[in-house]
């Protein structure tokens, strides 16, 4: 986000597209910071081996939870070059990832008292304290929740699943699909849906977007799912899973990159044109000079010889 970012601008939109969020009757899954954790438990799950937050009942099926926020740092496709390093955990580790933050939204607050609550359900059920990911994370001194989900997994963990082919916006260039070799596949928990969302007249729709159209400053909507999944040495990994990013509006980042560039356009005239120094050559009068000096040493060595001859 640049220096015309308007902060207090983004906080009121977050606000509005939250609370008409909030109002939603036919919503896809809830909204994070309206869940009564006594509804949820932690289930662990096989190939792979894992646990994850579901609701009390459908202990079979992972959760879904909506957040909204404000993009602050984000890693998404597609690939237009493939990486200069392709070992096995170097492809394993490669994934879509995106950063949110509220600006000190009281709405974002509010998510992020959840994502506590979440994490210290995850930390009792598997009575632990040894869990990493669930770190505070901050933007400029606000919270921040990450967000992401690999491309890959790893096959030998998931042999009951089949690979899915990537998305035409995901992999346009079929880079990733190139890369994976043998030792991958794309499954569910790979998979993240890119969407736009519209609301008029009360209804909310969900079309497909393109992930490139997804910027920092923009406001989204994300969808996620809580994983953890044991390390080594009784430790565990807490993972906010990426499940899908819907477009909710980019109008105060539009407006910020325009001030930008009017900005540019004022300085443009007081950048003068390079002033090309001209040299003279150095030389060319004293050469006239001694010329002149030279003749002048004749006529009196010529006076001089008249006057000796009188």
């Amino acid at each position: 986000m640049n220096r015309f970012y308007d902060n207090q601008e983004a906080r009121l939109v977050l606000e509005a597209e939250t609370t008409r969020a909030c109002q939603e009757i036919d919503a896809p899954c809830p909204l994070l910071a309206d869940i009564d954790m006594r509804d949820y438990v932690v289930s662990q799950f096989d190939q792979p081996y894992c646990y994850r937050l579901t609701h009390k009942s459908e202990p079979d099926s992972e959760a879904y939870f909506r957040l909204h926020g404000i993009v602050c740092s984000k890693v998404l496709p597609p690939f237009t070059n493939k990486p200069r390093i392709q070992t096995i955990q170097h492809v394993r580790n490669l994934r879509q990832f995106v950063r949110l933050t509220g600006l000190g939204s009281p709405g974002f607050e509010r998510t992020g008292s959840a994502f506590e609550k979440v994490v210290e359900l995850f930390k009792g059920t598997l009575r632990t304290d040894m869990m990493t990911g669930a770190e505070d994370r901050m933007y400029e001194g606000d919270p921040a929740i990450d967000c992401h989900a690999r491309y890959f997994t790893d096959r030998e963990l998931v042999p009951q699943e089949k690979h899915q082919p990537f998305d035409e916006v995901v992999d346009p260039y079929h880079i990733l699909e190139d890369i994976r070799g043998t030792s991958f596949i794309h499954g569910p928990d790979n998979k993240v849906e890119y969407l736009k969302k519209t609301t008029e007249e009360g209804e909310t729709t969900y079309t497909p977007m393109d992930p490139i159209n997804v910027c920092e400053g923009d406001i989204v909507e994300v969808t996620v799912a809580f994983v953890c999944v044991p390390i080594k040495n009784s430790q565990y990994r807490f993972l906010t899973a990426l499940r899908a990013i819907a477009h909710i509006s980019s109008v105060v980042r539009e407006a910020a990159d325009m001030q930008r560039e009017k900005a540019s356009a004022i300085l443009m005239p007081q950048i003068h044109t390079p002033r090309v120094l001209k040299r003279k050559k150095l030389f060319s009068q004293e050469e006239k000079r001694a010329k002149r000096g030279r003749g002048s040493e004749n006529g009196i060595m010529q006076l001089e010889m008249r006057v000796d001859d009188e």
